[in-house]
């Protein structure tokens, strides 16, 4: 999967979420579209630094843009940390989402949530990994070791 189609989708479903909970929230100032388009695209694009995170642990200071494109720190460590990809983490911010009693502090975790989840339904369809990969205890538990020949988060 090209990387430009994959960064494409996620910034593109991230700031329509973020407009469509602006407007389910019912709000109408500015500062709360901003603060939406911000949470949202967080969750669903930004997520995407713990991708950094692997390429360096595995070559050091070291960037190189291909090995990055292509996922070679997977390759190098035979480990997959992307520690902000995890199922756990839209659990809790849903959580917070529903016991929250301030509106806007509600759009901030719903925005996140739905930015994240929605980031993890793009990666799953996008690249062949099973679901259980994307849970941060399963990794925790199974060393964060890849099998590349399973899919990446096996």
């Amino acid at each position: 999967m090209d990387s430009y189609i994959d960064v494409s989708f996620h910034v593109i479903v991230s700031l329509l979420l973020g407009y469509i909970i602006f407007r389910l929230f019912g709000l109408s100032d500015r500062k709360s579209l901003l603060i939406s388009f911000l949470f949202t695209f967080l969750g669903g694009v930004l997520i995407d630094v713990d991708h950094f995170i692997d390429h360096f642990l595995s070559f050091g200071i070291n960037f190189n843009y291909d090995y990055f494109i292509k996922g070679e720190y997977f390759l190098k460590s035979n480990k997959a940390y992307i520690v902000f990809h995890a199922v756990e983490y839209i659990i809790l911010s849903g959580l917070l989402a529903i016991l929250l009693g301030d509106r806007k502090k509600k759009m901030i975790f719903t925005a996140l949530a739905l930015g994240m989840l929605f980031h993890i339904l793009i990666d799953i369809l996008l690249f062949p990994n099973p679901i259980k990969g994307y849970f941060i205890l399963y990794r925790m538990l199974n060393g964060f070791n890849v099998d590349m020949s399973k899919g990446i988060l096996e």
